[in-house]
């Protein structure tokens, strides 16, 4: 059975385990995990600031497009539950994957957050959209 669940910057042995295979800059993030049993098979590096999220890290242990998928759903569901209203994601390889969550491009900057002049390069999805969007889980 997986089970997905949100650590916040809760350290433990098993998130301890996890921090040695991640980029150094992203050790003090919170931190949301898929787990299948006792194994990480995903993982998820964010911070919070006001009504923001921002996506640093996703790191998969298994080719699961599924896992990915229900481990950033499950970010969605924590950070409407906290209130975070804007989730930030940089562009990587896997664009569509995001687009096809809900995802849309970051053109222009109406928010006071520093994507140190890269605002072109990031999606951002806002967590009230994504709810009231009757196909928000089949996109």
């Amino acid at each position: 059975m997986i089970l997905f669940k949100n650590y916040g910057k809760e350290k433990n042995e098993i998130i301890s385990a996890l921090l040695s295979e991640i980029p150094s800059e992203y050790v003090n993030n919170n931190v949301m995990i898929a787990q299948d049993g006792d194994e990480i098979i995903g993982s998820c590096f964010y911070e919070i600031e006001g009504q923001f999220c921002k996506l640093n890290y996703v790191h998969m242990m298994t080719d699961e497009e599924l896992i990915k998928d229900g481990l950033i759903r499950t970010l969605i569901n924590a950070m409407d539950i906290l209130e975070v209203t804007k989730i930030i994601v940089k562009i990587a390889r896997d664009e569509s994957f995001y687009a096809k969550i809900g995802f849309n491009p970051l053109f222009f900057s109406d928010f006071m957050i520093d994507l140190k002049g890269e605002e072109s390069n990031y999606l951002i999805l806002d967590t009230k959209d994504f709810f009231a969007n009757t196909c928000c889980s089949s996109k």
